[in-house]
């Protein structure tokens, strides 16, 4: 990134989202959380926020195959927030997780992902950014 650029990125304001989860992710770090558990845990709060004040609901995955073993201390970590429904685990096996694989091409596995309202998906990444796809209609 070029030294113009950074100083434009300085002068942008943080959107709710990003201040959320740069105040939750510094809490969550200092408690001992590795950064993408931080990341994860953070935007599960930001989910649960938005859906108690009635916004459209966006849909966790994470995304995985069954030798992976990241993807099974993932799953493992996860596992009451998998329970309770709030990330659903997809593999390339299952067509929704084909889809996601193929529309973000994902090349390495586990990846948390995010199901936007309108159907659009984003990657999280480590600090809990969302990273979409440029539409290819838009193009």
């Amino acid at each position: 990134m070029s030294e113009q650029n950074s100083d434009k990125a300085k002068d942008k304001p943080k959107s709710p989202r990003q201040e959320f989860m740069s105040e939750c992710m510094s809490q969550k770090i200092s408690e001992g959380s590795k950064p993408t558990e931080a990341m994860v845990k953070c935007s599960i709060e930001w989910k649960e926020a938005k859906e108690n004040v009635g916004e459209e609901e966006s849909k966790l995955f994470l995304v995985s195959t069954e030798n992976c073993p990241g993807c099974k201390e993932a799953k493992e970590y996860f596992k009451d927030d998998i329970e309770k429904g709030k990330i659903r685990v997809v593999t390339i096996d299952d067509d929704k997780g084909w889809d996601i694989i193929k529309k973000l091409r994902v090349m390495s596995v586990p990846m948390l992902v995010v199901e936007k309202p309108n159907g659009k998906y984003c990657k999280i990444t480590p600090d809990g950014e969302e990273e979409c796809p440029i539409d290819e209609e838009k193009k």
